[in-house]
């Protein structure tokens, strides 16, 4: 080699052995460029080695170390390495086992070389010994001792089978030395890993104690890790691995199982926890025989876990396992690990051990027998969960249990000896609805398949339905308890799939609506809805047939034309009983009988000398179960569009608009409220049909076209924008704000806008202006293009112009009206336009003829309108992703970030107004407060510092929205700017009590946010006692008459309020 090159191999080296401790770059780098020479074979291995050899032998422990891990990390770089260099490189590292200072690189190195081709499982041999000989954990820290278990674990992962064969007892005797006294946490999750490896497929019946006690002395583990712990390891992780060892091999149950059962007894909940977790992992993992003998030892120690407690009030399983799951105490969260251990137990004997599983099954219905033959005995509800869990855990345990343990849980039925008691029904009810729970585990959720011949629930059918429905017909109405669990367990069976033919499922259902007809108890009633919308999910043909016929009854008809009034108070007017309906209306089958069944009542009642008010209740029943049905999957309304809209539209806009006679002629409530049922259908059917839609209502409402959209013609066309037919503005509005952006109008933006404009100039009711202007801004935000800027801008600065240079107030309000609404079209989709307006608005806040009206104008600005609301469907254009496939708002064209830079823009010019002197700082204070609600709290935040003082100005202003919406901001300004309220404390406190006094005329809002931030105050620790302590006196006085409060919500909290600040610093005094 040219002395060039060894000089350049030696700079490599000296720089790996410089940089070790200092920049694990740096050694990557040298190592890197090593490997490159010996990769190309510009230097040989041994020419390598001899020029590392001085350091190599060096008397210095670092540089020795130093230059063993440089020949280890090129080592790591080169592949493939000679057979011959293999077997070298091995014994060179296995010789500095014995060096101290190099043990660490050696373990290292030979890991690195058994994972290289060519590595020969001959040397293995050599390597373990060595290791027992050579390596003596003891001496070495944890790093030095994680690579002993790294080396292990590379020879098993790559000569498992040849281990097992030729070198079984030889590398389990090499882990059990090397994993001696472990402590640390890495390292056990090594050790444990192994552990469980080797004990689940090595020959380790001569060493089966060794490994288990290997194991075994870690339970239970008690390890927290260290606040700087860089590996992450958890307790969780910890006692997973060592539940793998014990659980790894049926030879450690003669010692795991006595040993586990005996730490049961521990009083520290977290080591009966992780006991129990561990029974469970070994009951799902021994193999068959040892289950078999070991199961009557566990059933023994673990059954009187649940026997003896006193269980929550719960009836069902899984609230009953979510309840004790989710229990603060951690004592509590045996119950559902005990009786998860029950189910394993079950589920561990195979159909050629039917013996065995009889034995058990037999030994626990017996114990649990005699409790269930005493319904109300107080053991008998916890043996029917036991049942429960046990039954679980398969078809075939389920139907054994069943068999054996039903003739026990319905004894009392039979026994006429004993009393028929309202307790015994009620806890009978409870320990059936438990077991119940089993079937709807493994045939509703887990789909087995049922078969009414051998399922043994089948044959005791008839005995629950009697049970149910005697308790629910023979019990008097006052026995509220027992008649609302008796509801309950029988929406339970009704959805039991396969369970109940269709006449047994009507049996029970026609029961639970009689006592939605007949019984008066609120109590009841709720659940019995409740159980009606639990049938409704799982079975709504039942609903159909049974319960909506029986409902819809008690409205007019055609041969009855007012509501048949019902006995029961709970449903005794039309109303309640349509909110019923909406109520169970859970499925699209239910809501397809009851829109149609509901517009033929609506058909009768606008014939009918009815009050407004009852066909205002249909609608508003038509706009909630809609609504509802939103959230149903899948759900399309495509069809509504077809055969619900035209003949409710006809009846509707005849009514409103035709037939004098009509109880909502001319009502525009009504009309509000089928515009929002219009609007629901829409937005949830397919975006091809929009268009169509649009144009179908355009041609009714606004061209005069003809109607085809109703299913009959109306008597005189409908113009939304004349004289008499204003009333429709709302429906117009609800359909533009449904329908797809993406869509076409029939007729130019500019020309429709104009229509618009023209109606608001003459148009004074306040409700149809409102509609008016609301469609006129959708029509820019939706339609408006670049082709219509020129007109945008000068129609905008007509408006302008009117309201700086009109002497009319009353017009000069009106244009700006115009002027907001089509600037809230703009912001909302970020166009430039749109900030040159608000500059202009700005403006206005300084013109004191205005200062009443410039305000509100922001606000509109950014408030959540309903006509806004956004919707999103999957293939809906997009300027952002315009090829996207997931869901994108279709229905209005908006920025997601339009209110940041909003405010952004907005909140620095309302601060610097706000601060100058004069009039106008009234005015740019209201509009501050009235607009910073609507700011979401990360844009607030920022501008906290600025906006905090002018809210406390303007808290004196005497309006209850100005106040309210000041204290929603300070009440954030409390909670994330604790330095700067500290400051203000002087001038807060005193005015949030002035506030707060009843006296003071201001509503229950402003009261309840001004007590939140007084509150919030004594919450933020920030703040903290000491700032506080010299208003606590004057706090708890000056609330004393809020007690008084005519307001119960005010009165409560004050009286936490006035808690909160008595207990200032009693737990620091303490």
């Amino acid at each position: 080699m040219a002395e060039d090159k060894q000089s350049l191999i030696r700079s490599l080296i000296s720089q790996y052995i410089v940089s070790v401790d200092v920049s694990d770059i740096e050694l990557e780098a040298s190592s890197k460029s090593l490997a490159e020479y010996l990769q190309s074979g510009e230097i040989s291995l041994l020419e390598f080695i001899k020029l590392l050899g001085p350091h190599l032998t060096d008397d210095g422990d670092k540089l020795r170390s130093s230059s063993v891990s440089c020949l280890v990390d090129t080592l790591r770089l080169v592949s493939p390495l000679k057979r011959n260099d293999l077997s070298v490189l091995t014994d060179f590292l296995l010789s500095k086992l014995t060096d101290e200072p190099c043990t660490l690189e050696a373990l290292r190195g030979l890991t690195i070389l058994v994972g290289k081709p060519g590595f020969q499982f001959a040397q293995v041999a050599n390597i373990l010994n060595s290791v027992r000989d050579h390596y003596d954990s003891k001496k070495h820290l944890a790093k030095v001792r994680y690579w002993s278990f790294e080396l292990l674990k590379a020879i098993l992962t790559k000569f498992e089978d040849q281990l097992i064969v030729a070198l079984n007892d030889e590398f389990i005797d090499s882990f059990l030395y090397i994993s001696a006294n472990e402590k640390d946490p890495r390292n056990l999750i090594l050790s444990f890993g192994l552990n469980t490896h080797i004990s689940s497929k090595f020959d380790i019946e001569t060493k089966s104690a060794d490994l288990f006690d290997a194991a075994f002395c870690y339970f239970p583990i008690s390890f927290k890790p260290p606040a700087n712990d860089p590996y992450k390891i958890t307790p969780e992780q910890l006692k997973e691995a060592l539940r793998s060892v014990i659980a790894a091999n049926s030879a450690f149950a003669k010692d795991a199982l006595p040993s586990l059962i005996e730490k049961l007894s521990s009083t520290a909940p977290s080591v009966k926890l992780d006991t129990l977790e561990t029974i469970n992992r070994c009951v799902l993992s021994y193999d068959e025989a040892t289950i078999e003998e070991y199961w009557l030892s566990v059933w023994n120690s673990l059954k009187f876990e649940i026997l003896h407690a006193e269980v929550a009030s719960v009836n069902s399983m899984d609230d009953l396992i979510q309840y004790y799951t989710n229990a603060e105490n951690e004592e509590e969260k045996v119950i559902p690990l005990v009786l998860t251990v029950f189910k394993s137990l079950g589920g561990r004997f195979s159909g050629q051990n039917e013996a065995g599983l009889r034995d058990y099954i037999s030994v626990v219905v017996n114990e649990l027998g005699k409790f269930l033959t005493t319904p109300d005995h107080k053991q008998a509800k916890q043996s029917a969960i036991i049942l429960s869990a046990i039954a679980s855990a398969n078809v075939h345990v389920f139907n054994l249990v069943i068999s054996t343990s039903f003739p026990f849980l319905l004894q009392a039925l039979e026994d006429d000896a004993s009393p028929w008691t309202i307790s015994k029904q009620r806890s009978m009810i409870t320990n059936v609805s438990f077991v119940l729970d089993s079937y709807d585990s493994l045939f509703t959720k887990q789909s087995n398949v049922i078969d009414p011949e051998t399922n043994a629930l089948f044959q005791y059918k008839s005995e629950i339905l009697m049970l149910l429905t005697r308790s629910l017909g023979a019990s008097l109405k006052v026995e509220v308890s027992l008649r609302c669990l008796a509801i309950k367990t029988i929406g339970k069976i009704v959805n039991l799939k396969s369970l109940l033919n269709l006449e047994e499922g009507k049996l029970l259902v026609q029961s639970l609506t009689e006592v939605l007809l007949e019984d008066d108890n609120p109590n009841t009633f709720g659940v019995a809805v409740g159980g009606l919308k639990e049938v409704a999910r799982i079975r709504p043909s039942l609903i159909v047939e049974v319960t909506l016929p029986q409902l819809l009854a008690l409205l007019p008809d055609e041969e009855t034309t007012k509501f048949q009034a019902s006995s029961n108070k709970c449903i005794d007017n039309e109303t309640k009983v349509l909110q019923v309906i909406a109520e169970i209306s859970e499925n699209k089958e239910i809501l397809d009988v009851v829109m149609i069944r509901i517009l033929s009542k609506m058909s009768v009642l606008l014939k009918s000398s009815t009050s407004v008010s009852d066909v205002r209740a249909i609608l508003k029943a038509l706009e909630t179960i809609l609504k509802k049905s939103e959230a149903f999957p899948g759900m399309s309304t495509n069809d509504y569009l077809r055969k619900f809209i035209p003949q409710f539209l006809y009846l509707v806009l005849d009514g409103i608009f035709i037939n004098s006679s009509s109880p909502i002629y001319h009502d525009n409530i009504s009309l509000e409220i089928a515009g929002t049922v219009v609007k629901v259908i829409i937005t949830g059917s397919d975006l091809t049909l929009h268009q169509k839609v649009l144009d179908e209502f355009m041609d009714l409402l606004v061209l005069k076209k003809g109607f085809s959209l109703l299913s009959k013609p109306l008597s005189s066309p409908i113009d939304v924008f004349a004289k008499g037919n204003e009333s429709a503005a709302p429906l117009l509005s609800k359909v533009f704000a449904a329908t797809d952006k993406a869509t076409t109008l029939p007729l130019t933006t500019t020309d429709l806008s104009d229509r618009v404009i023209s109606a608001l100039e003459t148009e004074t009711d306040i409700f149809t202006r409102q509609c008016y202007l609301q469609i006129l801004s959708l029509v820019i935000n939706k339609w408006f293009d670049s082709n219509d800027d020129d007109y945008l801008r000068l129609k905008c600065t007509s408006f302008m112009s009117t309201i700086s240079g009109s002497e009319d107030l009353a017009q000069r309000s009106k244009h700006l009206e115009l002027l907001v609404w089509s600037t809230k079209a703009l912001v909302m989709k970020n166009d430039k336009y749109a900030h040159e307006i608000l500059e202009y608005l700005v403006s206005l806040l300084e013109v004191p003829e205005l200062a009443n009206v410039a305000p509100k104008a922001f606000e509109i600005l950014v408030a959540d309108v309903e006509c806004f609301d956004a919707y999103k469907k999957a293939g809906a254009t997009s300027k952002a992703l315009p090829f996207a496939k997931k869901a994108a708002v279709f229905n209005i064209s908006t920025s997601p970030l339009y209110k940041q830079r909003f405010f952004n823009t907005l909140i620095p010019k309302l601060i610097a107004g706000s601060n100058r002197g004069g009039d106008q700082k009234r005015t740019f204070l209201i509009t501050l407060s009235l607009i910073a609600k609507y700011a979401d709290k990360a844009i607030i935040v920022p501008h906290l510092e600025e906006i905090t003082p002018l809210l406390l100005q303007s808290l004196e202003i005497p309006n209850d929205k100005i106040r309210s919406s000041s204290l929603v901001i300070l009440e954030i300004a409390i909670a994330e700017y604790p330095a700067l309220i500290k400051k203000q404390l002087q001038t807060l406190i005193p005015r949030l009590l002035d506030l707060a006094q009843p006296d003071t005329h201001t509503g229950e809002e402003v009261k309840i946010n001004t007590l939140k931030c007084l509150l919030g105050l004594t919450i933020n620790e920030k703040i903290g006692f000491v700032a506080l302590m010299p208003y606590k006196t004057g706090v708890i006085r000056n609330l004393l008459p809020t007690l008084d409060d005519k307001r119960r919500s005010v009165r409560k909290m004050a009286s936490d309020c006035r808690q909160q600040y008595y207990e200032l610093a009693q737990g620091s005094e303490s």
